[in-house]
């Protein structure tokens, strides 16, 4: 009996590995498949009336942000 069990825990590192390229096959498969589905999306079209003249780059979009901070006095 002990030596069906050594057999059995011998032969479990070869069905490891053969799991393990199994799953490392599957996962690269769906990598695969979702780097093709990216690659099959639509490019984003170019909006070339979009582009920020020389003189407004260094400008910010929105004018200036002011920041204010209020204080709050707690009532206990």
């Amino acid at each position: 009996m002990l030596a069906v069990f050594g057999y059995l825990w011998f032969m479990m590192a070869p069905v490891q590995e053969i799991l393990n390229i199994q799953y490392a096959f599957y996962a690269a498969k769906a990598a695969l498949f979702r780097i093709n589905r990216l690659n099959g999306l639509k490019q984003e079209p170019h909006y070339p009336h979009l582009k920020i003249r020389s003189e407004q780059k260094n400008r910010p979009l929105f004018g200036s942000i002011i920041c204010t901070s209020v204080m709050v006095k707690k009532k206990y």
